[in-house]
């Protein structure tokens, strides 16, 4: 699994876990009075949207008006394929899972449906919250309004050459941050590679946090922290290659910070590959997708944290600019 991977399940399984349309007391309404809009722009259903098991399912055809996305619907196999980009959603009718896929090279990602995808009265149904964030959208709920209020760019995220050279990330979409937080973007959707034999977790890790990290100013070396594991990768030849791993003892007594890995805080129950020895802060990437949302900022050597903001982000884009930051090295 490629970081951008991890980035997929959390915020789809995020978006299961708690991102309903509707709140609590207010499924009572009639189904006619929910409304979409894409863009500041209300659009007219085919057949009338309805809530089940607390997510909104529309009519397939609605989704063909998210920007850049294209759809298509296998009649004999009773599939919905939903593309946007370089990635691909897979549906069913009649099925609990869907299968995401961020690139054509990458693996695929099996999930879980918050409902599943349906034929009602010759029309197939598909829950929008599920598609619309696999796509790069935003999705809010104007209770007030009885509106579902859907924004999406036509484009998805960049991807930038990742680079340790000074001004080589390449902007490909607007209001995507500096080179340095395009390249590290790029980074992380990368395919990954690895020699090194899998440490399995012991910790499930479905919808919790994600943490990356990245040396300061660089965007050619990164971590993933995710519950018990800690990864290493290094950009080699448009590739991340995994350089080192371990499992920590979470639950054991806190080691002692070590300053050239400060975000060690317990100790190591099972490691392989050559364990990095860096220098300077670490620039942290705390992943939410319970709230889809990143805080930012440093880690010391000494082990303290300086958090410096936090925002909205998606998953395809989980890294944003760091105060102070700019200048690849």
């Amino acid at each position: 699994m490629n970081a951008k991977h991890h980035m997929i399940a959390g915020f789809t399984a995020a978006a299961i876990l708690s991102f309903g349309f509707i709140g609590a007391g207010s499924t009572s309404a009639a189904p006619a009075d929910i409304r979409i809009s894409i863009n500041n722009q209300m659009i007219q259903p085919s057949a009338t949207p309805y809530i089940k098991g607390g997510t909104t399912l529309v009519p397939l055809n609605m989704v063909t008006s998210l920007p850049g996305t294209a759809v298509e619907w296998n009649n004999k196999t009773k599939t919905v394929t939903v593309k946007k980009g370089t990635i691909t959603v897979l549906l069913r009718a009649g099925s609990s899972t869907a299968s995401v896929q961020a690139t054509a090279s990458s693996a695929v990602v099996s999930l879980t449906l918050p409902v599943q995808a349906e034929l009602k009265q010759g029309r197939i149904m598909v829950p929008l919250r599920f598609i619309a964030a696999a796509a790069g959208a935003e999705v809010r709920w104007n209770a007030a309004a009885r509106t579902v209020e859907v924004t999406s760019s036509a484009f998805p995220a960049s991807t930038p050459t990742p680079s340790s050279g000074a001004g080589n990330g390449t902007a490909a979409s607007p209001a995507a941050g500096s080179a340095l937080t395009q390249a590290r973007n790029a980074a992380l959707a990368l395919k990954t590679s690895s020699q090194l034999p899998e440490i399995a977790s012991k910790v499930p890790n479905e919808g919790m946090n994600v943490t990356y990290y990245f040396p300061q100013n660089r965007s050619d070396a990164f971590f993933i922290s995710a519950s018990d594991k800690l990864e290493y990768y290094v950009v080699e030849n448009q590739t991340a290659k995994l350089t080192w791993q371990a499992r920590l003892k979470l639950g054991g007594t806190a080691a002692s910070t070590d300053k050239t890995l400060p975000m060690l805080q317990y100790p190591v129950d099972k490691q392989n590959g050559s364990k990095p020895s860096l220098s300077g802060p670490l620039v942290y990437f705390k992943l939410m997708p319970h709230i889809g949302e990143a805080a930012f900022g440093l880690l010391h050597p000494d082990g303290t944290t300086e958090q410096l903001g936090q925002q909205e982000v998606k998953f395809d884009a989980v890294v944003v600019d760091v105060p102070g930051e700019g200048t690849q090295r």
